[in-house]
């Protein structure tokens, strides 16, 4: 899985144009780097939602990260020719010499009939029904803002309920209540489960990042981010249901969760044991479970032992 980066508004050079006239150069404004950008993602935005509004689902823009731009190897000194326009714009000054040479500049590549390609990576969500998919994709665009190529890094799908909870996962937003900075414990839970679902793709990363909302959904309710903690909670959870009611239990860990979030070990075995009410006498019996859980606390088995 790609990285689960934070995607911000950057800008690159863009392409700038000037006009000229039969009877000699006419000196035009020249567009901005970031003005350009901002037309390449409101074009990305635009297609996005007419193409996804025709299949009947709603299209989210989220972010954009730094643009990157490919070029012919022609369009290098035509570049640093715009650049040094654009410095001088800003100073309120102007340099006919220089206009005069990226028109030539210009002109020569007109027969070349060469584009630079600008790349643009952009974080999204679509809803249909009762669920949602978050797509990360490159669009390749060319000078004219026409959309030649989307490629979707990736994609996560989940369920309509479980929106929340991702946005908290995808921008690290504390976990505990009127908590308003992350805690060195909720960095951690962030870097571990993030570490694991950018190695997993497809129906395998969808799965286990179901997983994580619950675990999520979990640390809200327990207001606790302690791996032991979790783990009871999610055994509890498993025999109860969430009407789960105080009683005499006891937890046997192999191997001891560490109070962080780390991978020092295969997984976990641990054995529950509560006391259950016989209801025809009043009296309590022991039960004994046995949970077998892997690094990330998913429930690889249970076993009844008594």
């Amino acid at each position: 899985m790609v990285k689960l980066i934070t995607f911000i508004r950057l800008s690159v050079v863009g392409a700038v144009f000037v006009q000229f006239t039969s009877c000699g150069l006419k000196y035009t404004q020249v567009e901005s780097p970031e003005a350009f950008r901002e037309r390449r993602l409101n074009a990305i935005e635009s297609y996005c939602a007419k193409e996804f509004q025709r299949i009947g689902a709603t299209y989210t823009s989220i972010q954009f990260s730094e643009s990157s731009v490919a070029k012919p190897i022609q369009y290098k000194s035509l570049d640093s020719l715009f650049a040094l326009k654009y410095a001088l714009e800003k100073q309120g000054k102007t340099d006919s010499f220089l206009d005069e040479q990226i028109r030539l500049k210009r002109e020569a590549l007109k027969a070349d009939s060469l584009q630079a390609k600008y790349l643009e990576k952009h974080l999204f969500s679509v809803r249909e029904r009762d669920s949602i998919t978050y797509y990360f994709c490159t669009f390749q665009l060319n000078k004219q803002l026409a959309i030649e190529d989307m490629r979707i890094e990736q994609s996560v799908h989940i369920p309509m309920r479980d929106d929340y909870r991702y946005g908290l996962f995808l921008s690290e937003e504390p976990l505990l209540a009127n908590a308003y900075t992350l805690s060195p414990k909720e960095q951690s839970f962030y870097t571990y489960y993030k570490s694991q679902a950018e190695q997993l793709t497809g129906k395998e990363l969808d799965r286990f990042m179901g997983h994580i909302m619950h675990t999520i959904e979990i640390a809200q309710l327990i207001q606790s981010v302690d791996p032991r903690a979790i783990g009871e909670q999610i055994i509890r959870q498993h025999l109860y249901g969430k009407s789960y009611k105080q009683r005499k239990e006891q937890f046997n860990w192999t191997p001891s969760p560490p109070s962080d979030w780390r991978a020092e070990n295969t997984g976990y075995t641990v054995e529950y044991v509560v006391d259950q009410p016989i209801t025809t006498t009043g009296e309590e019996s022991h039960s004994v479970y046995r949970f077998t859980f892997d690094p990330y606390f998913q429930l690889v088995r249970k076993t009844v032992i008594k």
